[in-house]
């Protein structure tokens, strides 16, 4: 009995394995695809034509391109590089850049100006202006200054020939501009035409400008003055408060004035600061290049030649 148990369960074993490759080859309901089965009966076909295709999208392994990683590239990894040996405690990659450090600052190029460029320019009040055009005067007076109310804050704003001419009318007339202030905004050419200074001895009576003028650095050029009378300059008499500065930061080149007392090429009498001149200046007494009588003077330059009979000097007679 037993020797039949084994021989019957030798044949089931032979059995089976000839049955494996069978069973490899036959579909298996299970893991086969599966089977659409349908209500329709034989020789009727679906009508798929109402229906729209979709396509699902790829997965991330079916892609063409690799999915971005979610830190970022590290700026200091290669191609080449194959990190397949790495330590069992290599680090994670860091979610910031590694950034390369910047060069010393010595080996940095640094422009420097030329020395000439970092020195404040001195002025040559006899070169010709470059680049700038000057208002040339013709004899002709304006009917109002360029803009301004004249405070301190929104001055009178000359900058035409016929602008400073209306200034030296209306002060001849009476009209002082006490405590009002003017600006220069251009370069005037008064092109050597007979100039009656702002503030003159007219009619036995002396007028005089008593305003603030900011020349802002602008130039005046080509002035002619020549006068019988005391007073004499681009301005005659400029007076003003004790403190307080008439004429300031203007050029006046190229003149030629003349008078008896009192006569400079900027004022005849009056105070100026931070003001230039070049020509020639000459009178009687009093004399000088930049104010023949000064009230007060503080950084100004005088290039002109001065010729007088008593109290003559290169900026100020005093």
């Amino acid at each position: 009995m037993a020797k039949g148990k084994k021989r019957f369960t030798a044949i089931l074993l032979i059995l089976l394995l000839a049955a494996i490759p069978v069973l490899a080859e036959t579909q298996i309901p299970f893991l086969s695809e599966p089977e659409y089965y349908s209500n329709l009966e034989d020789g009727e076909t679906e009508d798929f034509s109402g229906l729209e295709e979709t396509e699902e999208p790829l997965s991330s392994e079916e892609t063409e391109e690799p999915l971005e990683t979610e830190y970022p590239h590290n700026v200091n990894e290669t191609e080449d590089s194959d990190n397949t040996n790495e330590p069992d405690n290599a680090e994670e990659p860091s979610d910031t850049y590694e950034v390369e450090e910047s060069l010393p600052l010595e080996e940095v190029e640094i422009y420097e100006p030329e020395e000439a460029y970092l020195q404040p320019a001195e002025l040559d009040i006899s070169a010709e202006l470059s680049g700038l055009s000057a208002s040339v005067w013709n004899g002709d007076v304006a009917e109002a200054f360029e803009d301004g109310s004249g405070s301190r804050h929104d001055p009178y704003r000359i900058s035409e020939a016929s602008h400073l001419a209306l200034l030296a009318e209306n002060v001849n007339n009476g009209i002082s501009y006490n405590g009002r202030f003017f600006i220069l905004t251009s370069d005037i050419d008064l092109n050597s035409l007979p100039w009656t200074p702002i503030g003159a001895f007219l009619e036995n009576r002396q007028r005089s400008f008593q305003g603030n003028f900011d020349g802002s650095n602008h130039t005046i050029s080509n002035l002619n003055v020549n006068v019988s009378y005391n007073n004499a300059g681009l301005f005659g008499c400029a007076a003003v408060a004790s403190g307080r500065v008439a004429i300031s930061n203007l050029n006046v080149v190229d003149a030629n004035v003349t008078g008896n007392n009192y006569v400079g090429i900027i004022v005849g009498q009056g105070n100026v600061k931070n003001s230039t001149a070049s020509g020639y200046v000459s009178g009687n007494n009093n004399v000088g290049g930049i104010v023949g009588n000064a009230h007060g003077i503080t950084d100004c330059i005088n290039h002109a030649t001065v010729n007088g009979n008593e109290n003559i000097s290169g900026i100020v007679d005093i």
